[in-house]
């Protein structure tokens, strides 16, 4: 073992050795063969379809060269969302876009699919019930859209089914008493400036564009109060009450009253 080890660090600390200028000149024509290996298979990704297997392979490979590399992890990403078995490893694709530590150059906010990426990782977080992911990429989302065109930006609060989802997001699991107070108040924050805000409404129609709320834009916007009842220390029927005037104010055509409850009504009237 010591004999097949040896040679290595000899010649390790050989090439350490090299002169200045012969690392120099070694370093620039190993990035310009990274760069044109790179080129070669971004051109072979996208001469084939979206989401298929050599699109996939190319950029894995783009990732294998350059590890940091912001094009790839976005556009690998955004395929590997589309299929239920790789999701969540393009969510975190997606994810280390907008990380430093992780990519070179990081996303660039004037664009606007920034925005939509934010949102579609915030609710995914949201959907697996990753209350500080959701959150935090739900409100940079909102940020975002006040700088973009977006699927329903009505309010100079930016998009009101992203502030929807913040009013309307627990935390699923709190680890404090004090981290549960925290989302309740946040929750009441973004209800409240909704509700107080008048000029607003929702077309299904143009949220179905946003990646995964087509098949219920009710349900992509209005998050679940199931987890209202394990917050014993919020006032949930404010909260409650909240939820629904902002159901009844995005798809007024639900508010309906059942033909035995209106029948009911009318005869205590009379």
């Amino acid at each position: 073992l010591y004999l097949s080890v040896a040679p290595c660090v000899v010649i390790s600390s050989l090439q350490s050795e090299a002169p200045p200028h012969l690392q120099q000149s070694r370093s620039a024509n190993e990035r310009h063969k990274e760069e044109h290996s790179i080129q070669q298979l971004k051109q072979i990704a996208y001469n084939h379809p979206d989401g298929s297997a050599e699109m996939i392979s190319a950029w894995k490979k783009v990732l294998s060269v350059d590890k940091r590399n912001l094009e790839a992890h976005v556009t690998l990403g955004w395929a590997l969302l589309t299929s239920s078995p790789h999701a969540e490893m393009g969510i975190q694709m997606l994810e280390a876009s907008f990380d430093s530590a992780r990519v070179t150059p990081t996303i660039d906010f004037r664009f606007p699919q920034t925005f939509v990426i934010a949102a579609t990782v915030g609710r995914y977080r949201a959907q697996r019930s990753e209350y500080t992911k959701a959150k935090k990429f739900t409100e940079l989302a909102l940020e975002l859209s006040k700088l973009h065109t977006t699927s329903t930006k009505n309010t100079e609060d930016g998009d009101v089914c992203i502030q929807m989802q913040l009013a309307t997001m627990y935390d699923y699991f709190p680890q404090s008493t004090h981290a549960a107070d925290e989302a309740i108040a946040s929750m009441q924050q973004y209800a409240r400036k909704l509700l107080a805000n008048p000029a607003w409404t929702i077309d299904d129609t143009i949220v179905s564009i946003m990646p995964g709320a087509a098949p219920d834009p009710f349900v992509h916007c209005h998050l679940s109060a199931f987890s209202l009842s394990f917050y014993y220390r919020a006032d949930v029927a404010s909260i409650a009450s909240a939820h629904y005037q902002m159901a009844r104010r995005g798809w007024p055509s639900l508010n309906t009253t059942a033909r035995f409850v209106a029948k009911y009504d009318m005869e205590h009237k009379e």
